[in-house]
């Protein structure tokens, strides 16, 4: 089997959740799970061998900056590794939560780590005898989708530097009779809510106003900002605006609306107009 990493940008991200604030005189451990390598442990904390050599390296130490961890793991990726991290695509689980040779291939020879996950998760699967055979995949439980990523996880582990994959999905909680693949996924097992413009639509007081959360971007072609819109009892609607100048001299918009649920002990997600 062939090894894989991460690429340069996902990196980042994915070190800084990973990371201490804390001062090295206050240095609060994090959890630390290992299925394929010993935990390391050095100067009394643990740390993932993530590459196996029984070795603290950099971009295994949680104490360092996402950016010193970054640095390091990249100076340490091959050509192949970097261009895998390139690729995204589809990954669904077979039939009873199980990595497909399909997916053993796209980690191991492709050296991908970035998947879209399209499986319905459902209480009570509904499956015909080809049903891995459609970009949907076929359907599966939620313990059998946590028994699938945790299993393509453990391949991860498995690779040169050891570095997590990282999926995503389209949206699988809207209220939709009709889910298309490639857009959105039916909710199944999962809480289900109205589309964004159905959040808006229930709420009675808004006036059109919104508050900016994130200050503007504007380079004079791409503008981007993140505003609230309003607060519902769960959570909040979040209107991200995205407008990019053609050379044509007309404006191509992208916005999007989606739904923040509000955080443990908070009123509100963000102040808004009253």
């Amino acid at each position: 089997m062939k090894r894989l990493t991460l690429t340069p940008i996902a990196i980042a991200l994915l070190l800084a959740g990973c990371n201490s604030s804390d001062s090295d005189n206050n240095l609060q451990q994090p959890q630390v799970h290992s299925r394929v390598h010993d935990v390391l442990n050095v100067e009394g904390y643990q740390f993932r061998d993530s590459n196996g050599n029984g070795t603290l390296e950099p971009f295994e130490d949680w104490r360092l900056s996402p950016e010193e961890r970054a640095a390091d793991l990249v100076s340490r990726m091959t050509l192949d590794e970097k261009a895998g991290m390139m690729l995204i695509d589809t990954l669904n689980s077979a039939e009873g939560g199980l990595v497909s040779s399909a997916g053993q291939d796209m980690i191991a020879d492709a050296q991908m780590t970035r998947f879209i996950f399209r499986n319905s998760v459902v209480e009570t699967p509904t499956n015909t005898p080809d049903c891995d055979a459609g970009r949907s995949g076929c359907q599966i439980t939620p313990t059998e989708a946590a028994q699938f990523m945790n299993s393509v996880q453990e391949l991860r582990e498995q690779t040169r530097m050891g570095i997590p994959a990282l999926f995503k999905s389209n949206a699988r909680n809207h209220i939709d009779p009709s889910a298309k693949a490639g857009i959105n996924v039916s909710s199944g097992a999962f809480s289900a809510w109205p589309k964004e413009a159905g959040l808006a639509a229930t709420h009675k007081a808004w006036q059109g106003k919104a508050t900016n959360i994130t200050p503007a971007y504007d380079d004079g072609v791409l503008f981007t900002q993140t505003r609230s819109l309003f607060n519902l009892p769960h959570g909040c609607v979040i209107w991200a605006v995205t407008h990019i100048q053609m050379q044509n001299g007309l404006k191509m918009s992208a916005d999007k609306l989606c739904f923040v649920p509000k955080y443990s002990n908070q009123d509100s997600c963000f102040k808004v107009p009253a």
